[in-house]
């Protein structure tokens, strides 16, 4: 457990329980009966969640699995609607759910560190190519103008160290200088009036604030399944790519990949690495700018080396 969390549970603090997909009543009595005695309001959700489930319990604040502190609220999300039989399709997400708490939980009870920052994950290969400069993401972006992407003028603006700070420090993460450059470049891409989200061959590219989200919700599963720490969303879709930023200020930022059911997987020694393999799917037209202007990516192009991009 925790060293930060041990203390948290000598002073009163309760973890709370899972509730994903009760009705409100069942889900008050489970938070109870794990031994919560705050005030506890039942509100509607934010907005729906898990396809509607109506009347049922999308998630609470603070999320299954934390400590709620002695005296603070514990907000339960429900769906609107009248309350109907679980499908065998809520069962099993029910299921998934429950499995992820479970593995986070173990995270608390196994895992033994002394601060909250993330521990260091195994050193990479000493074969850096290029580490991460603010010149390189410049020359990225003017080469994707020039080849007609519209994805340089679709980017929420870079963050301040103030803004990275604030997001980071709290969850025990000091952002490596390859990392912050990454994030002072942009904040993940605008979404279009018309909902269309222009990708970087094919992949989302996310906002430090659902980074840290993320970050989050799967540190327990990292450390628990893969035995690894400090792994920063950076681009979406499968295989998900990561940073790994549990390095020094001034060291490489490894790159790795975890896809369904894969093992972590270092790809990149670095960052800068990242954007050298930019480049060289755009050299052989894996990636590609589309007449509507949108990075897309070419499978049958695609070096077997850079498979994972």
């Amino acid at each position: 457990m925790l060293s930060t969390d041990l203390r948290k549970l000598r002073e009163g603090w309760v973890e709370i329980p899972f509730c994903a997909l009760a009705e409100p009543e069942e889900a008050v009595a489970r938070v109870r009966t794990a031994g919560v005695t705050n005030d506890i309001e039942v509100v509607p959700a934010p907005r729906p969640y898990l396809d509607g489930a109506p009347g049922r319990v999308t998630g609470t604040q603070p999320r299954d699995g934390e400590l709620v502190a002695p005296g603070e609220k514990v907000t339960i999300w429900v769906n609107p609607g009248q309350v109907a039989p679980l499908s065998d399709r809520d069962l099993r997400v029910i299921e998934l759910l429950q499995q992820q708490a479970d593995q986070q939980r173990a995270e608390r009870e196994q895992i033994f560190i002394d601060s909250p920052s993330p521990r260091r994950n195994p050193d990479p290969p000493p074969s850096v190519r290029a580490l991460l400069t603010a010149d390189m993401l410049a020359q990225l972006d003017d080469r994707l103008r020039d080849a007609g992407a519209l994805l340089p003028n679709r980017w929420r603006p870079g963050l301040s160290d103030a803004r990275i700070d604030a997001l980071l420090l709290p969850a025990g993460i000091d952002l490596p200088e390859e990392a912050r450059l990454w994030w002072r470049w942009q904040n993940g891409q605008e979404i279009t009036p018309d909902g269309r989200v222009h990708t970087l061959g094919g992949r989302q590219v996310p906002p430090l604030e659902y980074v840290v989200e993320w970050y989050e919700n799967f540190r327990g599963i990292h450390h628990a399944a893969f035995g690894v720490d400090g792994l920063l969303l950076a681009l979406m879709e499968q295989p998900v790519v990561y940073f790994d930023c549990s390095r020094g200020s001034d060291e490489p930022v490894p790159v790795y990949t975890i896809g369904h059911g894969d093992l972590p997987r270092l790809v990149l020694a670095s960052i800068g690495d990242l954007v050298l393999a930019i480049h060289e799917l755009l050299d052989c037209e894996a990636w590609f700018v589309d007449s509507e202007g949108i990075v897309r990516s070419d499978w049958e192009k695609k070096p077997e080396h850079l498979g994972f991009l």
